[in-house]
């Protein structure tokens, strides 16, 4: 490994450091905090950004050549905006995703070198285990499970669907997810739990309906499915991860959750490793995981950093342009037509993020219910994803599985469509509630 890379990872670690615990003191200005912040992320950004993809690399480019001309043309016109909040405005989300992603360590932890069991009871088990850890640690959770189960047994289609539809599901409602982070730092006053209550139950009937199409129409196949054992003592850590947040959350009310939750994540991995492994071993995983590990989440890094760039040119074009939207208000059908939208552009490889980054602005001015826009970014980021060929997770499926993407994408789509008018039911219940 290079010592670009490596120098990448402790540049993002001093910008999970910056954030985490300078939100923890009064001494330092906010906006010399975000500066540092932003300068680490792009620095790590430059040096990491030749191993990206090439499919990456143009879209990365896309999106930040066309935020870097709305921010030129906003200045020649004379409109005002910060360069600094452009780099570092999706700074916080990018240290709750990689604070979360230390938390692989602890689960390589309790990996099991036994012989993996089969039948329809382990495939149940498979997508129950996914739907929690892939909620806690993000794409850690399939990568580590399907590597697992193919060392027994090849990765096909019908194992990927299964599991691209389900890790996309944990995000209409996980704390501990991208999205939901981009959501709590883009739309303010939203209730946390009414989300969690909303997207939750998407999930859910994700696993339960993936569970019994499956022993339906592919019995001899979940017959010789090899699942991933799941059993009691495994599910201390999604445990001990919300226990801590909450007693973090108690302790300090002050600091905002993607904080609580970063420090939380951080916190729990430290104590843990080094409680099992001892001071000195438990120490270099951590180093290995700071050099190795986060550099890995390259793609996130580059993605959401052009992202800030393009939401912030955008607003400042629209605060020297004229242009509105002939909404005045969010309303409910709103909502399922701005949804039924997302996800039909998502799968064209267009990711929800960059949806996300050009609707706000634009709808925000309208004040609409902020759980209602939240879920409706939440649910196209989930279904979304699942129906794109360019979605990080299918991408992940066709580099280390060789299951094409746009295989993965297509044969998606029988779920998105239905689960879509569950979304609308989920969404219409949220606004009646409210």
């Amino acid at each position: 490994m290079s010592a670009r890379i490596h120098i990448a990872g402790y540049l993002l670690f001093a910008m999970l450091l910056v954030r985490v615990f300078g939100s923890t003191q009064k001494l330092i200005p906010t906006i010399a905090l975000d500066a540092a912040a932003g300068g680490l992320a792009v620095s790590a950004a430059l040096l990491l950004f030749s191993t990206l993809r090439f499919s990456a690399k143009i879209q990365v480019s896309i999106l930040f050549s066309i935020g870097a001309s709305l921010l030129i043309y906003a200045y020649a016109k004379g409109g005002s905006f910060s360069l600094i909040e452009a780099f570092s405005r999706n700074t916080f989300l990018l240290t709750m995703i990689m604070s979360v992603g230390f938390l692989k360590l602890l689960l390589d932890l309790e990996l099991t070198q036994g012989k993996l069991p089969t039948g329809a009871k382990p495939y149940l088990k498979t997508l129950i285990g996914l739907g929690l850890f892939g909620s806690v640690i993000n794409i850690s959770a399939p990568i580590m499970m399907c590597d697992r189960m193919a060392k027994e047994q090849p990765i096909d289609l019908f194992t990927a669907r299964s599991m691209t539809r389900v890790f996309c599901a944990c995000s209409s409602w996980s704390p501990y997810f991208g999205g939901t982070a981009l959501v709590l730092t883009l739309v303010d006053n939203v209730s946390l739990i009414a989300v969690m209550l909303t997207g939750l139950p998407l999930m859910v009937l994700t696993i339960i309906s993936m569970y019994f199409i499956a022993i339906i129409r592919h019995p001899d196949r979940v017959s010789r499915f090899t699942g991933y054992p799941l059993s009691a003592s495994k599910l201390w850590l999604p445990i001990a991860l919300t226990v801590t947040v909450v007693v973090t959350q108690a302790l300090v009310p002050a600091l905002p959750i993607l904080v609580v939750i970063s420090f939380s994540a951080l916190l729990l991995t430290a104590a843990v490793m080094i409680y099992r492994l001892g001071l000195g071993k438990g120490s270099l995983r951590l180093q290995k995981h700071v050099v190795s590990g986060l550099p890995g989440s390259a793609n996130e890094l580059l993605l959401f950093i052009s992202a800030g760039v393009l939401a912030t040119g955008l607003t400042a074009f629209l605060s020297i342009s004229n242009f509105q939207i002939s909404l005045t208000e969010y309303t409910l059908s709103t909502a399922c037509l701005t949804l039924a939208a997302m996800i039909l552009i998502a799968g064209i490889g267009i990711h929800p993020v960059i949806q996300i980054s050009v609707l706000t602005p634009l709808l925000l001015p309208i004040n609409p219910d902020p759980e209602l826009l939240a879920m409706t970014y939440l649910f196209s980021w989930g279904l979304g994803n699942a129906s794109s060929p360019l979605s990080g997770t299918n991408l992940i499926f066709q580099g280390r599985y060789g299951i094409s993407a746009w295989q993965g994408a297509i044969h998606n789509w029988p779920y998105v469509i239905p689960m879509y008018f569950v979304a609308i039911g989920l969404m219409a219940l949220l606004n009646f509630v409210s």
